[in-house]
């Protein structure tokens, strides 16, 4: 089993292997996404009392992103276009 992560710069000399661009795209949109909910959520600070809150919080922000992609696919709009 051979484990492939992507660059993270483009400019790096090995990164011109097609897998390396594949991985990329793939990284992109996980940062992309995992940044917005960060933004939208304010996830840098989760003041949870116990585990049980904190689950139900993150919970709720991947329910609110996952609709907010759904409502975009809907309306023929950008997916991750969420303002």
């Amino acid at each position: 089993m051979v484990l492939l992560a992507p660059f993270r710069r483009a400019s790096s000399p090995k990164s011109k292997a097609t897998e390396s661009s594949v991985l990329g795209r793939v990284r992109y949109r996980i940062d992309t996404v995992f940044g917005q909910l960060t933004d939208r959520c304010n996830l840098k600070r989760v003041w949870a009392r116990d585990l049980w809150h904190l689950r139900n919080r993150l919970l709720r922000m991947i329910l609110m992103h996952t609709l907010g992609l759904w409502f975009n696919q809907q309306n023929a709009a950008p997916l991750l276009q969420l303002e």
